[in-house]
């Protein structure tokens, strides 16, 4: 699948994998920290608190984007996940993409890895296309999963070739620093 397929289909879903914000490494966050306070016009649409401490259903805590409420038009968005999305994410854009794109550079430059290798899914240091391993946040009744309720879930290997191929670059980069 070509990107421009895969930045189509993530658009016609509203961007539902960005509801929560998403958790964020150190070097992500001094990344995303560095870009918003050299850039303040580019991204004058943020609050100041872009970067919040965070407690997934008692199970996870980190740094992670921050987000703000968002009234997803699709009746298929799963009941479970919050009305809210990242708060960079606008009209379904990633605007740390956008901006990286705007300036001519690698567009997931500014991105955090979890975004970047989304939706691929790792397990013992591989990266899988999502179908093709069990939905690690499968918690039960209340929460009963997240990438297997998407509609890039089903999207197999092969339309995935350049995420996976990038993941695991990025993975081996970031093991030797």
């Amino acid at each position: 699948m070509d990107k421009n397929k895969i930045v189509n289909f993530c658009k016609n879903c509203e961007a539902w994998c960005c509801y929560d914000g998403v958790y964020l490494t150190e070097e992500d966050e001094k990344k995303i920290k560095t870009v918003v306070e050299n850039n303040k016009d580019f991204f004058s649409f943020i609050p100041n608190n872009y970067i919040v401490d965070g407690n997934w259903e008692n199970l996870f805590n980190g740094r992670k984007t921050n987000v703000k409420p968002k009234n997803y038009k699709n009746n298929g968005y799963p009941k479970h996940f919050n009305q809210t999305t990242c708060v960079f994410s606008v009209n379904n854009k990633c605007m740390l993409q956008e901006f990286a794109i705007e300036k001519g550079e690698e567009e997931w430059k500014y991105k955090p890895f979890t975004c970047c290798t989304f939706p691929l899914q790792k397990r013992d240091g591989k990266f899988f296309a999502p179908s093709e391993v069990e939905d690690n946040c499968n918690i039960g009744e209340k929460y009963p999963g997240y990438v297997s309720f998407l509609p890039c879930y089903n999207l197999k290997k092969v339309d995935l070739n350049k995420e996976i191929e990038f993941s695991d670059k990025k993975s081996k980069c970031n093991k030797r620093s």
